[in-house]
């Protein structure tokens, strides 16, 4: 789990800089991915977990349908395979998202509290 995290991570960190809109804008969602499976207060369910995991570790591979060392092309099938993982997880993503902005604003309502899925 930790090195699909960390292989996850570093693709993010790599593709930064000068790539096409649409690769970016995907990266950002890997990155919510790579948040739902650390953040400890989401809690997320078990099942969802393994789905979640289950798609990073396409990212674990540098060697993977298109080698990502390829100029401009290869950190498209990643892209795409971002975008089509976050279909899939659309309504996981989405409770996140709302879970994340809630939790903001209650802390900053409630001082310390800790805010949880619960």
């Amino acid at each position: 789990e930790q090195e699909i995290l960390s292989n996850a991570k570093k693709l993010s960190d790599e593709v930064k800089g000068d790539v096409p809109e649409f690769v970016s804008t995907r990266i950002q969602k890997l990155q919510t991915l790579v948040a739902m499976i650390e953040d400890s207060e989401w809690q997320i369910p078990e099942e969802e977990r393994s789905d979640v995991l289950s798609a990073l570790a396409y990212f674990s591979d540098p060697e993977d349908l298109v080698p990502d060392h390829i100029p401009v092309l290869g950190f498209l099938d990643d892209a795409i395979m971002i975008e089509l993982v976050a279909e899939e997880l659309k309504d996981d993503i989405e409770a996140f998202q709302e879970f994340c902005a809630y939790r903001e604003r209650e802390e900053g309502r409630s001082g310390d509290a800790t805010i949880t899925r619960d």
